[in-house]
């Protein structure tokens, strides 16, 4: 069995199309990123599959163009609280959270946070939704996380047209992040702390379940997943051809 998957780009048939985003960390870079947007939109297809089976996370920020396509109503979602030190604040302050043109986000402080400080709850407001995609799918798999798992929760919230598919559920590591690693100087070992924990915790915890599918593949794992369109891809191109 040869399962690596690779960033992949194309039609499936003339009605639905491909984007296999394998990561959240950097390759693909966020020039094939909106490079696979557009092609997407010269496609003319109407239904979009989004294969993130593999996703291991990375920076959220790197699958919002993707969330730009199959947004389409306003929505409140829990975010993350963050650990309240001054090189944390100053991360929060640089990195912010830019997201695509078409959309606009506030967020508000909760008030019961007396030791954590950040953006704790988030609106996307949907100014022009995209209507070129009729029907969306997100394929996923036991490794799907951090990230990757805050990519699907985030399609549920703001969108009525994603389905999600999968064999298993994902693998249950998005309830504590951003983990900072020191190395202690005297006694040599290393000691890791996460910076930021979602909202809300212990009730909405993910880590022990991970993310169940809406859908659950009736198919054995692919032979190869790689850069190719395997088994699950044309069954789910199927379902949404329906």
């Amino acid at each position: 069995m040869e399962y690596a998957p690779k960033p992949v780009a194309c039609k499936v048939t003339d009605k639905t199309f491909l984007i296999r985003f394998p990561s959240c960390g950097g390759d693909p870079d966020m020039k094939w990123i909106k490079k696979s947007v557009k092609l997407f939109k010269k496609s003319h297809c109407r239904n979009l599959i989004l294969d993130i089976r593999g996703n291991g996370g990375g920076d959220d920020r790197n699958w919002y163009p993707y969330l730009a396509l199959v947004c389409d109503h306003n929505a409140w979602e829990s975010t993350s609280e963050y650990r309240n030190t001054p090189q944390n604040i100053s991360y929060v302050q640089k990195t912010g959270w830019p997201i695509a043109n078409v959309l606009k986000k506030e967020s508000v402080k909760y008030p019961e946070a007396q030791y954590l400080r950040g953006g704790l709850f988030q609106r996307v407001y949907v100014r022009r939704p995209d209507k070129r995609v009729q029907k969306a799918a997100v394929i996923v798999d036991n490794g799907v996380a951090s990230a990757g798992e805050g990519m699907v929760l985030s399609f549920r919230a703001y969108s009525n047209r994603v389905t999600v598919f999968g064999r298993d559920n994902t693998l249950g590591c998005l309830d504590y992040a951003n983990v900072a690693t020191i190395e202690m100087e005297h006694c040599g070992r290393t000691f890791q702390m996460p910076m930021s924990r979602k909202f809300g915790l212990p009730d909405g915890a993910i880590d022990a379940t991970g993310i169940a599918p809406d859908v659950r593949i009736p198919l054995p794992l692919p032979a190869r997943l790689t850069d190719n369109i395997d088994e699950w891809v044309i069954w789910v191109a199927e379902q949404l051809e329906k």
